[in-house]
């Protein structure tokens, strides 16, 4: 179990596609044909630009020595309501969601249940954030 895989801002870093391409040896690349690559935000590896020295979430958390918004007093803030409204990540709207189940069940048990939620009931194979559908056989994603 991979405890690194919760983000500071209550995602679920297994979710995302530039961790998965990471992890299967294949990763994305950016415009300029480098290597996009991430091992999670909360990794000693390498961290994808938006999720490492652009997120104002996890540097306040830094800053405020908190492992994530759910161990702070202040959440929800402005920032942790500006990250859940953009409307180009809907998912963004499930941290919170993401940290009450977390403070309910606990790091161990959420992270099963993230990595259950992100693979096909069908073919057992992971899909990220954005995917409706498995794109191995095709079964809607929850």
């Amino acid at each position: 179990m991979n405890k690194e895989l919760i983000a500071y801002c209550g995602l679920y870093c297994g979710g995302c596609r530039v961790y998965q391409a990471t992890q299967a040896g294949k990763p994305e690349h950016y415009e300029d044909g480098s290597p996009m690559v991430c091992t999670g935000c909360r990794s000693l590896g390498p961290v994808a630009a938006w999720c490492d020295t652009q997120c104002a979430i996890k540097q306040c958390c830094r800053d405020r020595g908190v492992d994530n918004c759910l161990a702070c007093d202040d959440n929800p803030c402005d920032k942790m309501t500006g990250f859940m409204q953009d409307p180009a990540y809907p998912y963004h709207l499930e941290v919170q969601d993401n940290m009450t189940r977390l403070r309910e069940i606990g790091p161990d048990a959420w992270v099963r249940a993230m990595e259950a939620r992100y693979r096909c009931k069908a073919c057992a194979q992971t899909f990220n954030w954005f995917e409706r559908t498995c794109s191995a056989c095709g079964q809607p994603t929850p």
